[in-house]
């Protein structure tokens, strides 16, 4: 059970979503464990640089979805990749009456990262 409560370690390298784009105009790529916020953050702007930096993905765009526990994904707002990037918060979405009823998780299970190499996701 003390397994469960571990947050994912974090891995990652931007190179290995170049390998996946041959031909695509959209990737989609899932993660699954037990990551935090500042994780996903971490991840998703260290990839977000890396793509911008390579030669004919400098005008992509970028978007992360969130699963929150009540099973649906959200997302934030896309961005040009190389800019800040931007996760949903449930309390920035819905007026100050309805956020009040939603805690922002410790940790997600699940997220997923969306580059558009055309832009506009």
């Amino acid at each position: 059970m003390a397994k469960d409560n571990k947050v994912t370690e974090v891995k990652f390298d931007g190179s290995e979503w170049f390998n996946l784009f041959k031909n695509k105009e959209l990737l989609q790529k899932n993660y699954k464990g037990k990551y935090t916020r500042d994780q996903i953050k971490a991840i998703a702007q260290k990839i977000s640089n890396d793509v911008k930096k390579k030669k004919g993905y400098e005008h992509s765009t970028f978007k992360v979805t969130l699963k929150y526990p009540n099973g649906r994904y959200y997302s934030g707002k896309s961005a040009p990749v190389g800019d800040r990037v931007n996760l949903f918060k449930m309390g920035q979405f819905y007026d100050d009456d309805h956020a009040k009823y939603w805690d922002e998780p410790d940790h997600f299970r699940e997220f997923s990262l969306y580059i558009n190499k055309k832009g506009n996701i």
